[in-house]
This record gives C-alpha cells, sequence and structure tokens, in this order.
C-alpha cells in the first residue's frame, strides 16, 4: 500500500500537510543538534518562535522526523503513513480478537476499518485524526470492558485516550461526546451503571490525567489566562447528505464511508441482529451528524462547535459501522469457508479479504495517484523569489524541491496560537520585521533548538522590537546572560539598549513542573506495563 503511492516518488500537498511537514522538519532539525525536546518553531513557521508545538501534541511526528535521517523527505512521509497504517491494522485486529474471540471477524474488521476512505482521506494530510483513527479501537475496546466487560482491564481505556491525546486533543472531545451518549442510552433503554464499574471508570479518568500531563501542563502554564489564539470554535465546514452518498458510492477518498459501508449503511436495518445492531445504529446516527440533517447552525454558538467540522464524525460512524458488519460478515462467511477449508479456511480467507482489501484501496486512490502522475510542471512547488513570504497553494512535492516547501506560509495553522497581539500583527511578524527606534528592518539570525540569537550593532541609544513571539515561559539573554524584557504591541521581544555590540538569545525554557509532569508519566507507563505482565 506504501509503496503503491512512494514508487511515484511525490507527494501531493492536501489538508494540513504544511503544518505536520513544518512541524516535523522543526523536530528533524533539533534533533541534529542532540536536542529531543521541542517547544517553539525556530527552523519552520517562518522563524516566529511561535508555540505550535507546545499546544498541538508531537509525540507520534518523531518517527517521520527519525525516517528523515536515513531516507529521503519522500520515502520517509510514505514509510512513516506505511508505519501508522500497519499499526492500525494490528491494534484494530488485535483489539476485535479480545472483543470477539474470533479470528474471521478480526480480519474483517481490520480491513474494512482501516481501509474505510475517510481513514485514508486523512492519511493525506490530516495526520491528527489518522492518529486518532490508529488507537481509536483501544479507546472504545476500553470502555466496553469497563461498561460491559472484564472491568478488570480498566486501565486500557486510560491507554486508548493517552494515545490519542499524544496525538490530537480535539478528538478526546468527540470521543467524550460519543461516551456520554452511550452511557445515557444505556441507562435509557439498558440497566443502570453498578457503583463498582463507575469506580472503574473514575479510576480510568484518574489514570489517563496521569499519563497525559506532559500534554496538560503547557495548557495550563502557558495558555489559560494568556490571551492566545485558538483553533476557532465554530461550524466552519459542513457536508449535505447527498455529497457523502455521491463519494461513497464512488469509494473515494473524502467525506465518505465507502461504497461496503454504504450498502450496510442503507441496507444492515433490515436484517441486523443483536448485539451487532447497537453498533449499526450508531454508525447511522454519527453518519447523520456528519451531514447537515443535523441542525447544527442551532449549536454554531455552543459547546458542539468546538468540533469545526462536521464530517469528523465520519471516522467513528465508519468505526462503528465496521463493528457491526464485521459481526453479521462472520456469522456468514464463517461456517462456509470452515466447511470446504477447514484448517486452512483462516488462511484462505486472510488472502480473499486481503486482495478484495487492497483493490478497494486502489479504487480510493486512483484520483489521488493520477494526480501523482500528471506531468505539469506548473503543479510543482517552486522556491519564492522577493522578500515577502507568500501563501502555499496546493501543489506537489519531489525530493529535490521538498525542502522549498518551508519558505511558504503553512495553509492552515500558520497563525494558531499566536498572543492576540501577534495575532492583529502577524504580516510583520511572519515576513521577519523587526523594529529599530521604529524603523523597520531585517535582521538575519541563526536558529537554534528553542531559540533564535540575533546580533545587532547599535549607533545610540535603540528602541529594539524582534519577531519573536513571547509567550510567559519566554526567556532573553543579552551577551549570555538573562535580562529584562516587554513584550511590544505586536505581542514580540522588546528591549531597551545602549549603543554598543549585542548577541541577543530569545528562546523558550519549561518550567521545571514540565519535566516532573513527564516523569511522572513515565513512571506511570511503566506501572502499567509491570502491572499487565503481572497479571498475566
Amino acid at each position: 500500500m506504501s509503496f503503491y503511492l512512494a514508487k511515484s516518488g511525490e507527494i501531493v500537498m492536501e489538508a494540513d500537510f504544511s503544518f505536520h511537514a513544518s512541524k516535523v522538519q522543526q523536530i528533524f532539525e533539533n534533533l541534529k543538534e542532540g536536542k529531543i525536546f521541542t517547544f517553539i518553531a525556530t527552523n519552520t513557521f517562518q522563524h516566529t518562535g511561535v508555540g505550535n508545538f507546545l499546544f498541538y501534541p508531537s509525540v507520534f511526528l518523531y518517527p517521520w522526523a527519525i525516517l528523515k535521517f536515513f531516507l529521503n523527505p519522500i520515502d520517509a512521509y510514505y514509510c512513516w503513513i506505511g508505519l501508522i497504517t500497519f499499526s492500525t491494522f494490528l491494534i484494530s485486529y488485535f483489539c476485535m480478537m479480545k472483543f470477539s474471540e474470533n479470528t474471521f471477524r478480526s480480519l474483517v474488521f481490520s480491513y474494512i476499518y482501516v481501509l474505510a476512505p475517510y481513514r485514508l482521506f486523512v492519511s493525506l494530510g490530516t495526520h491528527g485524526e489518522l492518529l486518532t483513527a490508529t488507537f481509536l479501537p483501544i479507546v472504545f475496546l476500553g470502555l466496553y470492558n469497563i461498561v460491559y466487560g472484564d472491568y478488570d482491564k480498566w486501565y486500557v481505556l486510560s491507554i486508548g485516550l493517552a494515545l490519542v491525546s499524544y496525538g490530537h486533543i480535539l478528538s478526546i472531545f468527540i470521543i467524550f461526546e460519543i461516551f456520554v451518549g452511550l452511557l445515557f442510552l444505556k441507562f435509557i433503554f439498558g440497566n443502570s451503571i453498578s457503583f463498582k464499574r463507575i469506580k472503574f471508570l473514575i479510576k480510568s479518568a484518574f489514570l489517563t490525567l496521569l499519563l497525559v500531563l506532559p500534554i496538560l501542563i503547557p495548557f495550563l502554564t502557558d495558555l489559560l489566562g494568556q490571551n492566545i489564539i485558538k483553533p476557532y470554535r465554530g461550524i466552519g465546514l459542513t457536508t449535505d447528505p447527498f455529497n457523502v452518498f455521491q463519494m461513497s458510492i464512488n469509494n473515494g477518498l473524502g467525506f465518505s464511508v465507502g461504497l461496503i459501508l454504504l450498502v450496510f449503511l442503507l441496507t444492515g436495518w433490515l436484517f441486523v441482529k443483536q448485539p451487532n445492531r447497537i453498533y449499526y445504529y450508531m454508525g447511522l446516527a454519527l453518519t447523520i451528524i456528519s451531514t447537515t440533517i443535523f441542525p447544527w447552525h442551532l449549536f454554531n454558538n455552543t459547546i458542539l462547535a468546538t468540533v469545526q467540522i462536521t464530517y469528523r464524525y465520519i471516522l467513528y460512524a465508519s468505526f462503528f459501522l465496521s463493528v457491526s458488519i464485521s459481526g453479521e460478515l462472520q456469522s456468514i462467511t464463517y461456517k462456509e469457508f470452515y466447511k470446504k477449508f477447514n484448517d486452512k479456511s483462516i488462511l484462505i480467507f486472510g488472502l480473499v479479504i486481503m486482495s478484495a482489501g487492497f483493490l478497494l484501496y486502489c479504487s480510493s486512490f486512483s484520483e489521488y495517484y493520477s494526480k501523482l502522475n500528471s506531468t505539469s510542471s506548473e503543479e510543482y512547488l517552486k522556491k519564492p523569489e522577493g522578500n515577502k513570504v507568500p501563501n502555499l497553494s496546493y501543489t506537489k512535492l519531489d525530493k529535490n524541491n521538498y525542502n522549498d516547501l518551508f519558505y511558504y506560509q503553512v495553509s492552515n495553522g500558520e497563525r494558531d496560537y499566536y498572543p492576540q497581539k501577534s495575532f492583529d500583527n502577524s504580516e510583520s511578524i511572519i515576513n521577519n520585521i523587526s523594529y529599530l527606534n521604529g524603523k523597520s528592518t531585517k535582521i538575519t539570525p541563526k536558529y537554534k533548538d528553542n531559540k533564535i540569537i540575533y546580533r545587532i550593532k547599535l549607533k545610540g541609544d535603540t528602541v529594539v522590537d524582534l519577531p519573536t513571539i513571547v509567550y510567559k515561559n519566554t526567556y532573553v539573554r543579552i551577551n549570555h546572560k538573562k535580562a529584562n524584557f516587554e513584550d511590544s504591541s505586536r505581542g514580540t521581544v522588546f528591549v531597551n539598549l545602549n549603543k554598543g555590540l549585542y548577541n541577543i538569545e530569545v528562546g523558550y525554557k519549561p518550567p521545571i513542573i514540565y519535566f516532573i509532569g513527564i516523569l511522572i508519566s513515565v513512571l506511570t507507563w511503566i506501572y502499567i506495563l509491570l502491572f499487565y505482565f503481572k497479571s498475566r
């Protein structure tokens, strides 16, 4: 699957690709200097010191960055996508095995879920949701264990939620919505939850909190109360049901459940039996919620609008529909294959579903692959000319022009996590304009890990405003000594200096509580591993 795309030697940039690629490039540059932690952007994101690493998790981008040491950037990217996809296959298979204890069903579920067109679509650039899709089976297996199954496995929910948090915080909000909906349905149509199971839910919540401390602490120390711009809260993108239907019929990438799940969605109500029926109706409800059938305009100013893009719910619809259809197909195919092939039935069945799955994969990627094979020279990204940083349009990358990407503004997210003052004055910051006594100038600094170093020679007393964004834990060193500074009218570093030659280092250093949080999180993961092996 990965080689199918990688053999082109090209990438067609979609969605948030430039955002994540810029983060990976910064991690890569820091790793080259032997530095593990990345907090602010210095080499990328126009060298502004923006703190998107503080507020948007980057844990699972490190393998992509490490692969860049051994492979060209195109192969490194597709290899990373391949590793994520393979991990999703494995996790999906083994989670379904724990849930159903049936190999046939686990094979069906893993292939239908992993090859669902929406999951494939987010692999092209929306990598936060891609990572969510990888760990979603763990999350819902964990919830099932606590509410219905073996509550001694209560820690599985914490593991799933923590892994999702390391990739995409917004997905936790959607998962919480679904949790609340499922629990509400259980209270209405089922039995109440015992106090013991509620206790394990609380324990799981506390364990999750310990595991995500490195993600949570920067929000508490540098985001809350700092008047920082966050990704917009509001319904920005919706889709009507006809678009979902049409794209699903074509098995195309995008807001699509795919041809197989669409047929099941339209006909499943006729034949699906319990316990698979509840998962079918969850998939149906989430598909409806993802479209304009649901009255989103009534909720645009509520907490529900945090989701931003309504068709995000298609991922969760695909998950529940895959759970349901795998149960129905297992009851049909298991007997037939076992009758004909006996002990070889799983091998034969696996080969059949693998072949069918790859054909569906090629069908979904046919349009994207045709873009890769296009020979138009106009589609290739070129290094921009002039001093102004241009906006990026969706174009093609190969190993020769890949690094030209970082001369452009990021398509989605360039100004995310700017302080409000910086957001209002973003053009001068993005174009690296410094001000000396109010006069604009450009200074070429050195870019290091989590710091930017300016060398300035001043002829007299000067008010210096540098284009590096200020956060609560930003520091300034002047001639290697820690110095006081102010927050300028555009939210950048502002110092008063006398005549002389100055070496000004502007950087970010997290508080000690951040490293304490990492230590607690690491020790908690070790405890979970020891607990797991002891229980076995």
